[in-house]
């Protein structure tokens, strides 16, 4: 990389950072490439992801009928069909889970080494394929991807449980106390909805940031392969100094905002569609239509983390050689490609 496209780079906000993903997407010499990898790798992901809808809710609706009637009518028949529409939950959510991870694992992997050629290394003369990047260290990028999500599930969990814990021990005796006076019912209604907003600042703003620490400690586990697990959650938050405000805008729009919207509009006019009135024809284009919103949105989400990456480490005048892993590319006979030292100015400013 040029050292003034470097300058440029670590001065991207969220909005271009996501010009440059998009142009990278569209107008860089990768872009085959990766369309190859989103439609074999990232579009089943999405496929799954909003399809699950049709699978967990019957079953679970299942679950809850029998539920009833062995509360209503109890018998070893009633107990045996409710323990078997157990088990079938328990198999599709365990094949769920392993088949989601393995496609956003592949997915993650390949996207982010495909970015990263794009700014580590002369494009010119850097040979990449569909199969040589899919074969190239993928054990070793699978194995940091699984520690850094499990300590990223690890402290969401322990993070929520004992906010939980912590505020219903404050406030929740407050709740049960019986009010007195004539306004009982109004004040016990305050006092519920302050419950939600408190516990709303107190798990769900801190979660979003461990969530965007974890997307770019994704990017720098298969990048850097000193830093997996625990040590890719510090040094994703140590990259995101000086840049939190953008990662986080970034995050909210992609995810929650676009993401957010797509999940519901499905759910809505897709899912439940027959009982709003949604004809077959209707729901087969709206589902088509968003299904195809929502591949993109994660594409970008991926594109974006990565393009973020390269930013962070811009705007710490880290040298781009700095990605050990990244010695996977190969030119000729299995020959590391080299990437020149990048030194870049000081600056004071978040963007």
């Amino acid at each position: 990389m040029e050292k003034e496209a470097a300058e440029k780079l670590q001065l991207l906000g969220a909005l271009g950072i996501v010009r440059e993903a998009l142009n990278i997407l569209l107008r860089s010499s990768r872009s085959k490439l990766l369309w190859a990898f989103a439609l074999t790798l990232l579009l089943p992901l999405t496929f799954v992801s909003l399809g699950q809808n049709f699978v967990f809710g019957p079953l679970l609706l299942k679950i809850v009928q029998k539920q009833m009637e062995a509360l209503l009518h109890p018998g070893e028949t009633t107990r045996r069909e409710l323990g078997s529409e157990w088990r079938e939950l328990v198999v599709v959510v365990a094949a769920d889970i392993a088949f989601h991870f393995a496609l956003w694992g592949l997915s993650t992997a390949a996207i982010v080494y495909t970015v990263a050629s794009v700014y580590t290394a002369d494009t010119k003369n850097l040979k990449l394929s569909y199969v040589r990047v899919l074969s190239t260290d993928v054990p070793g990028v699978w194995k940091r991807l699984t520690l850094t999500f499990l300590w990223f599930f690890i402290i969401s969990s322990g993070f929520v449980m004992t906010s939980l814990l912590a505020f219903l021990m404050i406030f929740f005796p407050t709740i049960l106390t019986p009010p007195v006076g004539g306004k009982a019912d109004h004040k016990l209604k305050s006092e519920t909805y302050l419950f939600n907003v408190i516990l709303g600042i107190v798990v769900v703003f801190p979660q979003i940031y461990v969530s965007i620490v974890w997307y770019l400690a994704s990017v720098v586990s298969v990048l850097e392969d000193k830093y997996y697990g625990l040590a890719a959650m510090l040094r994703s938050s140590n990259l995101m100094k000086g840049k939190r405000k953008t990662a986080l805008f970034l995050f909210i729009l992609i995810n929650y905002y676009f993401g957010g919207i797509i999940v519901w509009l499905f759910g809505y006019a897709v899912v439940e569609g027959r009982s709003h009135g949604v004809g077959i024809a209707t729901r087969a284009v709206s589902g088509t239509l968003l299904l195809g919103l929502h591949f993109f949105v994660n594409l970008m989400g991926m594109l974006t983390q990565s393009v973020l990456y390269f930013v962070c480490k811009s705007y710490h005048h880290e040298s781009v050689e700095d990605n050990s892993s990244f010695n996977v590319y190969y030119v000729g006979d299995y020959e590391p490609l080299k990437t020149s030292s990048i030194q870049l100015k000081p600056l004071q400013a978040d963007v």
